[in-house]
This record gives structure tokens, C-alpha cells and sequence, in this order.
């Protein structure tokens, strides 16, 4: 049995122009080796540990019995919007699968920690120091 985990690759909401990284894991529970062949067919898709060059935009990995791998996925995309994709692969040359990848791309919303900033003198500052205050800002 070969199985691939998770059944989908959902990366949930990603803030645009940012990356966002999810792992998979191929599990071979078989007694002999298989090969896999995963098309990398979307640059808004990559796989660090396997760079796609040399117009050969593909993953191939051979799996020894009873063992496992993971890729690590990232994922960035300019614009804002829903992403549903599926990237193809093939066991052993024969066996086509496809892998759903998803995700909501958003606009960054920023929040502010307080509606007001209560400013205060530093503690034996002069009065041409200036005031400090503590504003935190996150992005929601």
C-alpha cells in the first residue's frame, strides 16, 4: 500500500506576496520499491529540497520497501483570490493520481494593539528627549 498524506495540500489563507509552507509524506508499506513522478506544472507551487530547472518541471523519487519521505510545498501567489490546482503524479509510470492543492489568498489586514497610544517622558529624560510609547501592530 502507498499513501500519500494528506489527501489534500490546503495551505488556508495566505497573506499575498507572502509564502506558505505544508509537508506531505509518501509512505511505502509495500514489500518492494516504487517510483513516483510528481508534476510541478504551477510556479505559484514549489518544493525546495527538489529545485525545478532545466525545463524538467518535476519531482521523481524512488521509495525502498516499508519506508517513507516528506517534500516540503511552499506556496506564494501575487494576486488575491481563491487557488484550486491539482498537481499530477504517476507511480511507477502506469498509476496517474492527482493531489488537490488549495488555498484562499487574502489582502494583509492589519490591527493595531490599542486605539490609543498613552505617551509618557522617560524616567529622568529631559523634556527635549522627546515622548515613547508601545504600539504593537499584527497582521490578523
Amino acid at each position: 500500500q502507498i499513501v500519500i498524506d494528506p489527501v489534500v495540500v490546503n495551505f488556508g489563507s495566505v497573506v499575498v506576496n507572502s509564502t506558505a509552507e505544508r509537508t506531505i509524506s509518501i509512505k511505502n508499506y509495500l514489500s518492494e520499491s516504487f517510483s513516483i513522478k510528481i508534476e510541478m506544472s504551477y510556479p505559484e507551487i514549489g518544493c525546495p529540497q527538489y529545485p525545478t530547472c532545466s525545463g524538467r518541471p518535476f519531482i521523481t523519487l524512488a521509495l525502498p520497501p516499508l519506508s517513507f519521505t516528506q517534500l516540503l510545498f511552499t506556496f506564494r501567489q501575487d494576486r488575491v483570490g481563491t487557488f484550486e490546482r491539482s498537481l499530477e503524479y504517476c507511480i511507477n509510470g502506469h498509476h496517474k493520481h492527482h493531489l488537490p492543492v488549495k488555498a484562499s489568498v487574502v489582502k494583509p489586514t492589519l490591527k493595531l494593539s490599542s486605539h490609543a497610544v498613552s505617551l509618557s517622558q522617560g524616567f529622568l529624560s529631559s523634556h527635549t528627549a522627546g515622548f515613547q510609547g508601545t504600539v504593537l501592530i499584527t497582521n490578523d
